[in-house]
């Protein structure tokens, strides 16, 4: 028995129309979320801040320093050492 050709394509219309509401769901959700950040970072919400000296970093690493980890490791190395001997 041959079946109604509307009914071949009844399946995948269904499939097609869930995922065009979930993607317009989605896209409400987005665009409520923007909204939500434009009204939090709206000026009235923001102080006028700006910059004051120019950022300045240096070229060595302030922390760790190697001879203050190889004093430490040192001195617990002694003491740990000395604890086991006695």
């Amino acid at each position: 028995m041959l079946e109604n050709p509307s009914d071949t394509l009844f399946a995948p219309n269904i499939v097609a129309l869930n995922l065009l509401d979930a993607k317009e769901l989605e896209l409400r959700k987005l665009m409520a979320e923007r909204t939500s950040l434009d009204e939090v970072l709206a000026p009235a919400q923001t102080y006028p801040t700006s910059v004051m000296n120019a950022v300045h970093v240096d070229d060595a690493p302030y922390f760790p320093k190697p001879s203050l980890f190889l004093a430490a490791g040192a001195f617990l190395g002694l003491l740990l050492g000395l604890a086991i001997a006695l």
